[in-house]
């Protein structure tokens, strides 16, 4: 299950020579890593870099007399900043070329339903207590709504749209691209319930299914594109719940 830690910007306090490092930038690593590697830390971090080389960033006696005297001061070099918005420095540190400066911008990835659920994958139940804040807000952003179950009664909705269906020994729920509907016993206005009766002719179901395939809980059914994740309690398979994407139910109908 991958982890997803956005990177934070802090105040860049550089040290007498002019070197400084975000506590987080490749914390992980203790040597050199390879592109993929790096790649795969910036989605992590959400984060997108740019390099400003200290060679293209000051005069050329200054960046000349840096590398042939040996120093290791490059306190006098004051960086540019780029011309876009947002960015904020991960390191100030020397390379094979001369110092560098590496910027960081956030950038936050509109997650495929693939993705999330790969996130999720092998969480422990109970669900709501494994699915972070991040992932609620990755989910949201991008339009993905999280189904799985909870006891023997209960199927969980969360992400672009939260909602609790009861579903005792198995039931359904309808979503259109609003969101899950609520539950018709639960309306009482009359706006409420004429709400629900247009909004159910666009709606789809996803059917929670009890104890219908060996060792599983709760699996679910629905015609919804989705991808699977599997809730684990210990060592075994509790539920599989699904990720699926508003914008594959359609366009919003305005009433």
């Amino acid at each position: 299950m991958q982890t997803i830690n956005p990177i934070q910007l802090l105040p860049v306090r550089r040290d007498a020579d002019g070197w400084w490092s975000h506590p987080d930038y490749l914390s992980e690593f203790d040597d050199e890593i390879t592109e993929e590697q790096f790649n795969d830390w910036c989605v992590r971090h959400q984060v997108e870099t740019k390099i400003t080389c200290m060679e293209s960033d000051v005069d050329a006696d200054v960046f000349d007399a840096y590398m042939n005297d040996g120093q290791v001061d490059c306190s006098a070099w004051d960086i540019q900043r780029p011309a876009e918005p947002d960015w904020f420095i991960l390191s100030i540190h020397d390379a094979e070329d001369g110092p560098v400066c590496i910027w960081g911008r956030r950038k936050i990835h509109a997650l495929t339903k693939e993705e999330l659920a790969a996130q999720l994958d092998g969480i422990q139940y109970p669900a709501h207590r494994a699915i972070t804040k991040e992932h609620i807000a990755a989910a949201k952003a991008a339009g993905l709504v999280i189904v799985y179950g909870a006891s023997d009664d209960q199927m969980e909705f969360d992400g672009a749209s939260r909602e609790e269906i009861g579903c005792y020994n198995g039931g359904y729920a309808l979503v259109d691209p609003q969101g899950v509907l609520p539950d018709r016993d639960c309306l009482e206005g009359d706006d409420e319930i004429a709400e629900y009766v247009q909004r159910k002719k666009l709606a789809k179901t996803v059917e929670a299914l009890w104890s219908a395939e060996h060792s599983y809980s709760w699996t679910y059914k629905t015609a919804i594109p989705h991808a699977t994740f599997e809730v684990m309690e210990g060592g075994d398979r509790y539920c599989r719940g699904i990720v699926f994407s508003l914008a594959d139910l359609g366009p919003q109908v305005s009433p």
